[in-house]
């Protein structure tokens, strides 16, 4: 089953709402929350929600603010190092701080699902050797998008 609620004009109560949502859902696999402004309240939230949900296999957050204040990013990582359902993630478009990159970096490193990450057009430019790191050791990451994201040789 899936869940689009892309380009809804969802604020932060909306996305707390389905955070609470998420945690007794058993049915839903995917989840598109892309393109609305649901702030790093609610994205902490969602993030918690995901340490219990079993069954959501999908979660796009494409251009939602979740890291505004970096804890949004840090609580998925840190929930990424335990959930073993989540196989595609999309963080795109959200300006994810030096501290997110680095703890997504370190979730990866343990985490045995997530086939496909996208995090293009974050400004990782010079954090990209954290993400370089995990492809040395993570054997189930199959796509990864950093498009957009100001990468340079030096």
């Amino acid at each position: 089953y899936m869940g689009n609620l892309e380009s809804n004009a969802i604020y932060a109560p909306g996305g707390k709402a389905i955070a609470h949502a998420l945690k007794v859902n058993q049915t839903l696999k995917i989840l598109h929350l892309c393109h609305n402004q649901i702030t790093w309240t609610a994205g902490f939230t969602i993030a918690a929600a995901l340490g219990v949900n079993h069954t959501l296999t999908v979660l796009h957050l494409r251009s939602t603010k979740i890291d505004e204040r970096c804890e949004a990013s840090r609580k998925i990582a840190k929930v990424l190092e335990r959930n073993q359902t989540i196989t595609e993630l999309s963080l795109c478009d959200n300006s994810l701080s030096y501290r997110g990159i680095k703890s997504l970096a370190a979730a990866l490193k343990v985490n045995q699902s997530l086939n496909t990450l996208n995090l293009r057009r974050n400004g990782i430019g010079t954090y990209v050797y954290y993400i370089a790191e995990i492809l040395k050791c993570n054997q189930t990451l199959t796509n990864l998008n950093l498009k957009g994201n100001r990468i340079t040789g030096k």
